[in-house]
């Protein structure tokens, strides 16, 4: 199913209604309209504990964010006289189409939402 003007919702309101649609879409009672007119599509398959995965551009849509699950990863901080630790990353992936999205704009986004991974407070103002 297709959230859509996000931009401008709250994340709270996003929240819940991205909550509806995967119900929905889960009870197969999501409506054609309402999985129909996506621009980007945000494929998670974390349930199924994949380290990473490929996917398509849906026809239609300029770029598929992939979200694999979580892995650990060993953070040396040993620079700043601390000892090394775990820590859970994602490795995504953004594939898009390069007949809609340059490379570089779509390095760009994806440091964008690396950036709001990294420091989530700033998704709240």
């Amino acid at each position: 199913p297709v959230a859509r003007n996000v931009d401008q919702l709250s994340l709270e309101t996003l929240s819940r209604i991205t909550r509806e649609l995967r119900a929905r879409a889960r009870r197969n009672s999501a409506s054609i309209s309402e999985c129909d007119g996506g621009i980007m599509t945000l494929a998670s398959l974390e349930s199924y504990h994949l380290r990473a995965f490929r996917a398509i551009v849906k026809p239609g849509e300029s770029a598929t964010l992939t979200l694999p699950a979580a892995q650990p990863y060993l953070i040396s901080s040993s620079s700043r006289g601390k000892k090394s630790c775990a820590q859970l990353a994602w490795q995504l992936s953004l594939i898009a189409d390069r007949r809609l999205v340059s490379e570089a704009l779509a390095a760009k986004f994806l440091s964008k939402i690396v950036a709001f991974l990294e420091r989530p407070v700033c998704l709240m103002g």
